[in-house]
């Protein structure tokens, strides 16, 4: 996925080792953007974004799962395979949140242009990841964002304050700015 070679079963396994976790499995799922890591999780509903924090802190960013559902226990075949078809449709974790809405204009422009990425709908306090983003996305999205509006985020920047509302806070830069001049004599 996104030119990566991912085991489902080491992910798998790196779920099962954390604390409250009873059961996991883990599978790829097609949607509108693309194919995405799903992750279904023996746990309470309430605690499926410990369970992804705590894996994002075990694990690279594209073996993470961008789409979760909780179980109460795992579907299997008569065969003792992992029925995927009895599987739940799992969400983005930002999904099942009350959006909330932009207030300007420009967080209006960024949403739009948010929901578009995602192919769903978008709360200006919501982060890009807990709605099904991953890094090739956000490379996208923030491209988009720079031409429609001249605000430039960073990639570290973006990754650490993923919302509508942060990238919209931040100036627009227009293209004729340019670098201060050097002076002898200063570093």
């Amino acid at each position: 996925m996104r030119g990566y070679r991912i085991e489902p079963g080491e992910v798998e396994t790196v779920l099962r080792s954390v604390p409250g976790v009873r059961g996991a499995a883990v599978t790829a799922r097609r949607t509108g953007t693309g194919t995405m890591l799903a992750g279904y999780v023996q746990c309470a509903a309430a605690e499926l974004p410990r369970v992804r924090d705590h894996l994002a802190d075990l694990l690279p960013e594209h073996m993470v799962p961008g789409l979760w559902a909780a179980v109460a226990a795992l579907p299997f075949t008569a065969h003792g395979k992992l029925d995927v078809a009895a599987l739940p449709e799992p969400l983005p974790l930002g999904a099942g949140r009350a959006a909330v809405a932009p207030a300007t204009e420009l967080e209006r422009t960024v949403q739009r242009l948010w929901e578009e990425e995602l192919g769903r709908p978008a709360g200006v306090e919501t982060s890009f990841f807990d709605l099904g983003g991953h890094s090739l996305a956000a490379t996208r999205l923030l491209n988009r964002v720079r031409e429609a509006t001249g605000i430039r985020t960073g990639v570290l920047d973006f990754f650490r304050r993923p919302t509508i509302r942060a990238m919209a806070a931040q100036q627009p830069q227009t293209e004729d700015r340019q670098a201060p001049a050097y002076e002898e004599g200063t570093l």
